[in-house]
């Protein structure tokens, strides 16, 4: 059995922090069902699933959205500094992310117990075997600090390798950030970044720290709450960068619009300064800082055409390549279910937050094993995306010739 997971997102407590603890318990029930569901045939004849992969598909961390890089220090940037900083960060989110950690390598330790077949092929009441788990873990675009030596040393010593991509004859999946033109050339993310050497931010990592680390540094400032700003940040981060605008319009409270328009006027400024990279024909900065400013403030009309288009350019393009058959998994783009729910028709499944905020921010699915084409959600409570039949299906493909295996069913 196949399982694919992505987008846990978790930080290092200064921001934001691990999923609720509800969310991680109802994911490893959720993942024990799937399991002695996929052990019932085709004509009915029950089996014990032998081994289990569970695929972490990238942005299992968020190494961005931390207090820890304020002044003149980014994650972009090279030095001692700044990599002292960074194993800081990650050290920190993975002691947040312990509960989870701890529920993969316990699987991964001890196996998953799913009931014995009798000789009749019907599960065995009250008799159990072992099924091996095998945890896979791929860098996303804000967690890169997976390839850092203090990280890759702790995931080896659990027995958890870390790469960019997870293959098998039938199966191909990766975090798949290259189709999103927020997270700059695609070939910067098939290679780790060199230590010691900065570089400029995409898109999406200085949206990360410079507008919304700033909005929730700038929240604690006006006053709030802690738990309100908590909430607040929460629903952003779990939110894609041109979401985030109609969230701030939908809170009631002035302080956020105002502080909101203080931190998209910062981002723009220190955007100018250290200008991010961009695939985009025209200058995307000022593009997405007056769709920050516009869409935030409710306005019937909504934000002029001319700035929907552009900003329309800069949304995450998943095409079409058949020249590989295998079925393709990215854990980046967004679920889509108004394409043609056929995964014969595509070749790919699409793992990235939901487009509505009603949504749970993390998905997972489950194939019947690594040569399978028919994929289902991994559904239980808050899991449920939408009925268990239905899965969200993208056209995607391979966007390199030679993908990097990690490991291979």
């Amino acid at each position: 059995m196949l399982v694919v997971t992505a987008n846990w997102a978790i930080a290092d407590g200064t921001v934001l922090g691990a999923p609720a603890p509800g969310m991680i318990r109802s994911f490893f029930r959720a993942l024990r069902r799937a399991a002695w569901r996929a052990g019932f045939q085709r004509d009915g004849r029950y089996a014990p699933v032998p081994t289990i992969q569970i695929v972490l598909a990238g942005d299992t961390f968020d190494g961005l959205t931390s207090f820890a890089w304020h002044g003149d220090l980014r994650p972009w940037q090279g030095g001692p500094r700044v990599r002292a900083v960074a194993e800081h960060v990650a050290f920190k989110a993975t002691r947040r992310g312990s509960r989870f950690l701890a529920g993969l390598v316990k699987l991964q330790r001890d196996g998953l117990a799913v009931p014995r077949a009798d000789i009749r092929g019907r599960p065995m009441v009250g008799a159990t075997c072992q099924a091996a788990v095998r945890v896979i873990c791929l860098v996303g675009d804000r967690d890169r600090m997976l390839h850092d030596l203090w990280c890759t040393t702790v995931a080896g010593r659990y027995g958890i390798p870390i790469g960019t991509e997870w293959s098998s004859e039938a199966v191909t999946i990766r975090h798949g950030a290259e189709c999103d033109p927020l997270c700059g050339i695609p070939d910067l993310h098939v290679m780790p970044d060199l230590p010691g050497q900065g570089r400029v931010p995409t898109l999406a990592e200085s949206l990360a720290v410079d507008l919304l680390v700033d909005f929730a540094r700038r929240l604690r400032g006006a006053g709030v709450p802690r738990a309100v700003a908590v909430a607040v940040t929460r629903r952003l981060a779990a939110a894609r960068p041109f979401q985030m605008p109609q969230a701030i319009a939908e809170c009631h409270e002035p302080v956020f619009r105002t502080v909101w328009q203080r931190s998209v006027q910062h981002w723009h400024a220190q955007a100018h300064a250290t200008v991010p990279e961009s695939v985009a024909p025209f200058d995307a900065v000022d593009a997405l800082a007056a769709w920050m400013e516009a869409a935030s403030i409710p306005d019937p009309a909504g934000p002029r055409p001319a700035l929907v288009a552009a900003t329309d350019s800069l949304r995450p393009r998943v095409p079409r390549h058949r020249s590989d058959p295998r079925l393709v998994v990215l854990g980046h783009a967004p679920a889509r279910k108004d394409l043609d729910t056929r995964v014969e028709s595509t070749c790919g499944l699409c793992l990235g937050l939901p487009r509505r905020q009603t949504e749970p921010p993390v998905a997972a699915l489950v194939l019947p094993d690594a040569g399978s084409r028919q994929a289902g959600w991994l559904a239980e409570n808050t899991w449920e995306l939408d009925s268990p039949q239905t899965i969200h299906v993208a056209p995607s493909g391979m966007m390199f010739n030679e993908p990097g295996i990690v490991d291979a069913a």
